[in-house]
């Protein structure tokens, strides 16, 4: 397979879980370039394997996170008022609310969601990026769902 290929089969997903890793959809555009160019640069001969670029997504969210958290206490410390605005029209209601009660949901259980749905990885793929037992990971994959049942039929009724 090239890289075209590649990055056709795999981009909606590794996009996917970089917007539930990061705050706002250019923080996931940036994490997700940078993920894909660190793959690149490591296997460019060939394509690299899909469970590893998530891990990379993963690595760089936290680190972003920490420097979003940095910036944030220097600003607070600084009296200075930082507003973020988030907007997206082109999202369609049912994906607004799934994303909205997937973010509602601890970052562990919608972790697990997103890796093995979009993902496409096993439990077992899933643990071993998370350095957790694959019953582990399966375990927060189904209350993770039983929570977003939860919350979308409590939503439509």
């Amino acid at each position: 397979m090239n890289w075209d290929d590649w990055m056709k089969e795999n981009l909606a997903r590794l996009a996917f879980y970089a917007r539930q890793q990061t705050r706002t959809d250019s923080d996931a555009d940036d994490v997700l370039q940078d993920a894909i160019i660190e793959a690149w640069k490591r296997t460019p001969k060939k394509c690299p394997d899909v469970a590893l670029v998530f891990s990379y997504i993963r690595r760089r969210s936290i680190d972003l996170g920490r420097k979003m958290k940095v910036r944030q206490d220097f600003a607070e410390s600084s009296d200075v008022l930082l507003v973020t605005i988030e907007t997206d029209f082109e999202q369609r209601d049912d994906e607004l609310l799934l994303r909205k009660s997937l973010g509602k949901l601890p970052p562990n259980l919608s972790e697990a969601v997103v890796l093995h749905l979009w993902g496409g990885l096993t439990f077992q793929e899933i643990g071993k990026m998370l350095s957790i037992s694959p019953n582990t990971a399966s375990s927060r994959y189904r209350l993770a769902l039983e929570r977003l049942r939860q919350t979308v039929k409590n939503k439509l009724s």
